[in-house]
Formats: structure tokens, C-alpha cells, sequence
């Protein structure tokens, strides 16, 4: 072949290459799976044989994604897992060697229920210790960015901390404006759970400015209350979400709130009591997750209707802990994706304040079932984005059991990072999609 006959060729397939690549581009719709992503938008990482399962995710400064949970659920010995991801969906090799890191911090089950990264690219991983133990705990551990253990924390990169006599779980970790530490959780578990909070100074020792002791233990309800996410206002004050109003004999609970103040009290310009709980059906609800918007605005996002027919639940307070009743009229917005039980675990937001909302769909109770990663979007109203899937909704199989969302969040792009479980909870699950 001459080389001019080569020439176009090569020149015939350059431009198919790019023909393929505009058609691609444009037939692409938000929320569709992102291809660039693990080459179908969708990846899944297993540290044993056994359960592994990430409720939490962070993205670093450089796209990279973080997740954080549970390796061997299941066993005698779970311990605390982390993996790292590129931003193409490939394990990052230079995170412990091969991408994941466990960490065994007590004889029993350990496990990660969140992670985030603080301003010195650090890694930050809070959870639970000692599962099946007589005194499980709040855990905190922190990483340096190749995964290895921080021993300028607390000696080994480890703190462990009691807030009551009975079980405490650490749902939550974030970042204040002071660079300080926040964890918080559920505590009491058995007789009489309540949120639990706890600050840490930058060496992890306990922040004695906090409430006078660097822990708080806050009855929201008067009777049986988890808290379960949190999120930090840029004046230092603490929102925390969670359940409120369960216990044996009742067949409701309410989505729950609790602000305080940066140095630890209930802030009183909160509903006047720095509580909040908000009734969204008769039957059981519950705030899984929170953050603030750009407005100062608190949306809260979980489950409404537990036990008949649940279904994703947002709530938006004004920052004095009323309904916002520009969202959905009255401050609420409940939205089904199947006949089955959805619910929602994470909120974040776009540059545009449309509202982003990540869960699981159609999962049954105490059975086996074929859930979905589950995600949907909101008009800064509160009502369904249809420029977003089509109907402002998507769901996302990986296995032919139970797959799940617990955490979201939005690429400098404006790609759309959800992170999860797969396999009724037996793998780490991401998926990309776009914006």
C-alpha cells in the first residue's frame, strides 16, 4: 500500500474514531452510567471470602475515591477496610500496595461507618470496635495518604473512645473550620440509645473545650433515639441527624435533628431547644443523612414508612429549624421508585442547587430481594429534576441480590460518584454516573 493510500486510511479511521466519539457524546444523558468509569461505569471490591461492605466514601483533592467499611462481616475478626480508587474505576496501587488496607483494632468485629479527608490530605476513618464484646465503642483511625497508619495520632494512629457503659457506634466524621475532629453516633445502645457526639484535637486526644469533656451524649426524644449522619455548618455548629422516638410498643418514629453550638451546648436559636423532629408519616421515619446547602438551608434524607411502604424522604429546614416551605410546600417531599422499600441514605448538592439523593430501591424487609443502587434529583423546589434520567430518577443493578447506595458525591466535573454494597452486602460497590 502506497503511503499516500495509508495516509487515508489512517486518516479515514481518525475520522470514524471521532464520528463514534461526538455520537457518543451526544446520545449521552444525565444520569447515565459514566463508560470512562471501569469501562461500564460500575466497580466492585472485595477484600475475604466473607461480607465487605463500604458505608462510607470520600473523594480526595485529586479525584481519587476513597471508601471505607467492613472486611469479613460475618466472622469472628471484621476489621476496619479501606480501598482506594483512581479516577478511571482501577484500584490505586499506591494505597497499601495493592489499593486496600484493613486495620484490626480490637480481638472482635471492627468495622467503618464513615471516612472523609482532612486538610493535609490525611484520611480520616470513624466506626465501631469490639462488636460481640461486652463494651463496644466509638473508633477513629487515621491514614496517611499511602495508607499507612498516622502514629503522630495518638501514638498509633488509633483512638477509641467510651460514651456510655453499653454499645456505641460511630456513624459519622467530619472536619470543622478549626481543623478539629467530629464524630458522631449512636450510644447506649440496649437501654436507652441516644446521639452521641465526641471532638478530637489535630493529635487525637479529646477536645476538652468541647462540652467540658470532648463528649456528649444528647436525648433527643425521651425515649429510644440513633443518630446516624452528621454535617458541620461553617460557623463550627454541629448538625446531627438520625431517628428519633423508636422503642418497644411503638409503631412510629420521626426524622430527628440536633444542632449545638461549636463549643457543645444545644443551640438554643434552633427550634429554641437545639432539637428538631418532624413527622413525615404515621409509620416509622428516619434521617440517614444531612448536610447544608449553599443558603444555610439543612435538608435531611432517609425513610419514610417503614413497614408498609417506604419510600425516600427528604425534609429541608430553614436555619432556625423550621420547614423550609419553599421545598415541596410544605418543607417535605416523599418520592417512591417501587412498590417494594426504598429508602434514602445521602444528600449532596450541584453547583446549580439542584439537590442529589442516593439510597437503595426496592429491597424487602427480612428477606432476600434484588435491591438497586438508587439515585434521584431534585429541583432546588423539591420537585423531580426530569431533565435527569428522564423522570429525575435511576436505579442501578450490579448483582442479582440485594445492591445499595449509602454515600454520594460530586466530581469537580460534576460527575456523580455513588459508593455502596452489592451482592446483599458481600462487596464494595462505586458507580460513576454523569451529571
Amino acid at each position: 500500500m502506497s503511503s499516500i493510500n495509508l495516509r487515508a486510511v489512517i486518516f479515514s479511521v481518525l475520522v470514524t474514531s471521532q464520528i463514534w466519539s461526538f455520537a457518543s457524546a451526544a446520545f449521552a444523558e444525565p444520569g447515565d452510567l459514566d463508560s470512562s468509569f471501569s469501562g461500564d461505569g460500575k466497580v466492585t471490591t472485595n477484600f475475604t471470602s466473607r461480607r465487605d461492605f463500604a458505608p462510607g466514601m470520600a473523594l480526595q483533592s485529586d479525584g481519587k475515591i476513597v471508601t471505607a467499611g467492613v472486611a469479613g462481616s460475618g466472622g469472628s475478626n471484621a476489621k476496619f477496610a479501606l480501598a482506594r480508587h483512581n479516577t478511571n474505576g482501577t484500584l490505586d496501587s499506591t494505597f497499601g500496595g495493592d489499593g486496600k488496607v484493613t486495620t484490626d483494632l480490637t480481638p472482635k468485629l471492627d468495622g467503618a461507618n464513615s471516612v472523609t479527608i482532612d486538610g493535609n490530605e490525611r484520611i480520616l476513618a470513624a466506626g465501631v470496635v469490639g462488636v460481640g464484646g461486652s463494651d463496644p465503642r466509638f473508633a477513629l483511625v487515621r491514614y496517611n495518604l499511602d495508607g499507612s497508619l498516622d502514629t503522630s495520632f495518638s501514638g498509633d494512629g488509633k483512638v477509641i473512645t467510651n460514651l456510655s457503659r453499653h454499645y456505641d457506634s460511630a456513624r459519622a466524621v467530619a472536619i470543622d473550620p478549626d481543623g478539629k475532629i467530629v464524630i458522631a453516633g449512636t450510644v447506649n445502645w440496649g437501654p436507652n440509645p441516644n446521639f452521641g457526639v465526641a471532638r478530637y484535637n489535630h493529635d487525637g486526644s479529646l477536645d476538652t473545650s468541647f462540652s467540658g469533656d470532648g463528649k456528649l451524649t444528647i436525648d433527643v426524644s425521651g425515649r429510644s433515639d440513633a443518630g446516624l449522619e452528621m454535617a458541620i455548618q461553617s460557623d463550627g455548629k454541629i448538625v446531627v441527624s438520625g431517628e428519633g422516638g423508636f422503642g418497644r410498643g411503638r409503631t412510629d418514629s420521626k426524622f430527628a435533628l440536633v444542632r449545638l453550638t461549636a463549643a457543645g451546648a444545644l443551640d438554643d436559636s434552633f427550634s429554641t431547644d437545639g432539637k428538631v423532629m418532624t413527622q413525615l408519616t404515621p409509620r416509622f421515619d428516619g434521617a440517614w443523612g444531612v448536610s447544608i446547602d449553599v443558603n444555610n438551608r439543612i435538608v435531611a434524607v432517609g425513610f419514610a414508612g417503614a413497614w408498609v411502604n417506604k419510600r425516600f424522604a427528604l425534609a429541608r429546614y430553614s436555619p432556625n429549624g423550621s420547614l423550609d416551605t419553599t421545598f415541596g410546600g410544605d418543607g417535605k417531599v416523599l418520592t417512591d421508585f417501587t412498590p417494594l422499600h426504598d429508602d434514602a441514605g445521602d444528600v449532596s448538592f450541584q453547583q446549580d442547587e439542584k439537590i442529589l439523593v442516593g439510597g437503595v430501591a426496592g429491597y424487602r424487609l427480612n428477606r432476600a430481594s434484588n435491591s438497586q443502587f438508587a439515585l434521584a434529583r431534585y429541583n432546588p423546589n423539591g420537585s423531580l429534576d426530569l431533565s435527569f434520567s428522564g423522570n429525575g430518577k435511576l436505579s442501578t443493578n450490579f448483582t442479582r441480590k440485594d445492591d445499595g447506595v449509602n454515600r454520594i458525591a460530586i466530581q469537580d466535573d460534576g460527575r456523580i460518584v455513588a459508593a455502596g454494597y452489592a451482592g446483599g452486602g458481600a462487596t464494595f460497590a462505586i458507580a460513576r454516573y454523569l451529571p
